[in-house]
């Protein structure tokens, strides 16, 4: 793994000269902070985007003019603005190798799955939150089981997207591919419940406090045991519920738990 050190990036956005406000931004050790020069950087046309991409991978990282450059560089025109936004997230944000490349590879296999928006999306919110653990969450994401059951998806259904969302934030919680296949499996089993983003709330919120592969197989238990689908379904709306099931989830990390009180609702 190879990371670009704060002072190196700086440098390297110094070294491509043409954008004014960016290099400017590089250049005020008081404002060039990831965030900041990101700012700048979107303001720029997504070729220009593409170019620096190229030029700061290719100058700082092994074989990136074949695995990154190569790559974005053939993006299909529908795919190239969010593609962009992912990688170019990225790389300011992480500065590491293995997370550009990992994100470039996701953005190649889903370039054709009518869920490509929702999994860029997914990996430049990560890409702000995870650092240098955003190649494994984009390693999750791209896991053959988690593609395969995507693509049976059916891209018709408004909940199949929410699903993918969730998905995306499922790795960028746990950052862990058993843990994302586990919570992947247990919507998917759900894709046709009536109660579907109730659910997909609890299990977010609930996996968001307690991240670990234990804990989140523990809640996945709880929750399946206890039919968590017909409780919701009777509690429709009901935000307090949720926020109950939510609550018991995460504090006890214990399925019997979970399971007795969602049985006691």
């Amino acid at each position: 793994m190879s990371q670009i050190s704060d002072r190196e990036f700086c440098d390297a956005v110094i070294a491509t000269k043409k954008d004014t406000k960016l290099v400017a931004a590089a250049k005020n050790d008081r404002i060039n902070s990831p965030e900041s020069l990101y700012r700048e950087f979107v303001k720029l046309s997504v070729d220009r985007q593409r170019e620096i991409i190229n030029t700061i991978s290719s100058d700082h990282f092994v074989g990136a003019q074949w695995k990154v450059a190569f790559q974005l560089n053939n993006l299909p025109a529908a795919a190239l603005a969010d593609g962009i936004q992912a990688v170019g997230k990225a790389l300011f944000f992480s500065r590491d190798e293995d997370c550009v490349k990992a994100v470039v590879r996701a953005i190649r296999i889903y370039q054709d799955s009518p869920f490509f928006k929702s999994v860029v999306a997914g990996l430049a919110e990560a890409a702000e939150t995870v650092g240098t653990d955003l190649a494994t969450v984009a390693d999750a994401i791209t896991d053959p089981e988690i593609f395969g059951l995507t693509r049976s998806l059916d891209p018709s259904s408004p909940v199949s997207g929410k699903i993918v969302s969730s998905i995306c934030k499922m790795a960028s919680y746990t950052k862990d591919s058993a843990a994302t296949i586990d919570t992947a499996k247990f919507l998917y089993a759900r894709r046709f419940s009536a109660s579907l983003e109730s659910v997909i709330s609890v299990l977010e919120n609930a996996v968001f406090m307690a991240r670990d592969r234990k804990s989140v197989k523990a809640i996945l238990a709880g929750l399946g045991a206890g039919a968590i689908d017909s409780v919701l379904q009777r509690h429709a709306g009901n935000k307090q519920v949720i926020g109950q099931i939510r609550d018991i989830a995460w504090k006890t990390r214990n399925p019997d738990a979970i399971r007795n009180f969602l049985e006691a609702l």
